[in-house]
């Protein structure tokens, strides 16, 4: 399982605080949840979910989805997502048993940041440097990285505590799902790729067009439909809708 978010441009406006008298476009978040398995010829499948919900409301989504695919039946479950809260929130409520695992790649973007904060204005001491955390982390897991950064604040001293203290503030509580060393041996996915194309698939293509602009339930319903395309579910969705769908 996965989930992950994506932003779209709405037709409300607020109040720009940053420029008086003007007001700017709303964007909002769309949660985009999927459940991949192979099956006993290896091949892939995918189901998604999709919606506004408070992240209780959509993880049990999410978990209905899981169920419905046979999670329940399983021998192995993982649950991979970026470090963003609301996804936590929802495996921890509804996937305790799962393997969870903090995407790679959104890591390694922050250790990017770090870096560039490190090392302004110096392309190759970041590079030099974001390759040697990357290196610690593929060989040590989220654990190696941690120890090195604390050794690098502590030969830097507060000069550095401003460029290292974000990172290490998303590292340390989410340290226990960084076992990358041996997710690798498991032979698990370690990134969220497949999860941000479903993201593209369900709402970039549709809802992020040039000069669109949704109301809430447009967005909603749009959204939907491209679900059910996508799960391969809009004709048992049509046939219970037989007047909407003349219409």
């Amino acid at each position: 399982m996965s989930c992950d978010g994506i932003t779209y441009r709405t037709r409300y406006r607020e109040v720009d605080a940053a420029h008086p008298g003007q007001k700017r476009v709303v964007y909002q978040e769309m949660k985009v949840g999927a459940v991949f398995w192979q099956d006993q010829k290896e091949k892939w499948h995918k189901q998604i979910v999709t919606g506004r919900d408070d992240p209780g409301r959509f993880g049990l989504d999410l978990w209905r989805l899981a169920v419905s695919c046979g999670m329940l039946y399983a021998a192995e479950v993982i649950f991979i997502s970026d470090g963003v809260a609301w996804c936590g929130s929802g495996a921890e409520m509804y996937f305790k048993d799962a393997t969870r695992i903090l995407d790679w790649y959104h890591l390694s973007e922050h250790v990017w940041a770090a870096g560039r904060a490190l090392y302004p204005e110096n392309e190759k001491g970041v590079k030099i440097w974001v390759e040697e955390c990357l290196d610690r982390l593929h060989d040590s897991s989220g654990i190696g990285l941690l120890l090195h950064l604390e050794r690098c604040l502590k030969a830097r001293g507060t000069a550095a505590s401003e460029a290292l203290d974000p990172l290490l503030g998303y590292l340390r509580p989410r340290l226990a799902i960084t076992d990358y060393v041996d997710y690798r041996r498991a032979g698990y996915t370690i990134g969220s790729g497949m999860m941000e194309s479903s993201c593209k698939q369900a709402v970039g293509r549709r809802l992020k067009g040039s000069g669109m602009q949704w109301s809430e339930e447009g967005a909603l319903a749009m959204s939907a439909l491209v679900t059910h395309r996508l799960n391969g579910t809009t004709q048992s969705f049509w046939a219970g809708r037989p007047l909407q769908r003349a219409a």
